[in-house]
């Protein structure tokens, strides 16, 4: 009897102390990839930048779905879940890296960390979810950083532009959504 089932390979789970290190691993690649990216907006305009970005994640994806060996079918409904790519990395990186030009790294680090607070609100606006009462003074004390900072900046405290934050703060939005 041939039977798919029995086909199938057995689905690989980490071992904990490997969970955690690539979380460890994830977290500090997401620390650094705002100051690296700062750093190389010094020496490569804005635009640049992003299409390199985009085509290096790109080619990474492709690379392991074929060292994988993974079949990737393109029907309408993988088409449709793909578009999410249009908001996060296209919108969200096509405002955010420019903005990141005009910003300081701090800034945008701060900024960007609002975006758990920003799924949040948009899952109960959207989506109808219900919010505790601890989560939404969470929500409050996160945005009212990221106002304090777009302020301070606006006034020449911050080390970044106004426009510079604003921009940040709207390809955060967009990853959000």
């Amino acid at each position: 009897m041939n039977n798919k089932t029995s086909e199938r390979r057995p689905v690989w789970r980490p071992k904990f102390w490997q969970a955690i290190s690539a979380m460890v691993l994830s977290a500090a690649c997401w620390g650094l990839a705002t100051v690296m990216t700062k750093g190389a907006l010094l020496a490569i305009p804005p635009f640049l930048m992003l299409t390199m970005q985009l085509s290096a994640s790109i080619a990474f994806l492709w690379l392991a779905v074929g060292l994988t060996q993974q079949t990737v079918h393109l029907d309408k409904g993988v088409t449709r879940l793909a578009l999410s790519g249009v908001l996060e990395p296209g919108l969200s990186y096509g405002v955010g890296v420019p903005g990141l030009a005009l910003t300081s790294a701090a800034a945008a680090s701060v900024i960007g960390a609002t975006e758990t607070a920003l799924v949040t609100l948009f899952a109960w606006l959207m989506l109808k979810e219900r919010l505790k009462f601890h989560l939404l003074v969470m929500i409050a004390v996160a945005m009212s950083g990221v106002m304090l900072i777009t302020a301070s900046a606006a006034e020449g405290v911050g080390g970044g532009s106004a426009v510079g934050n604003l921009l940040v703060l709207l390809g955060t939005v967009f990853a959000a959504l």
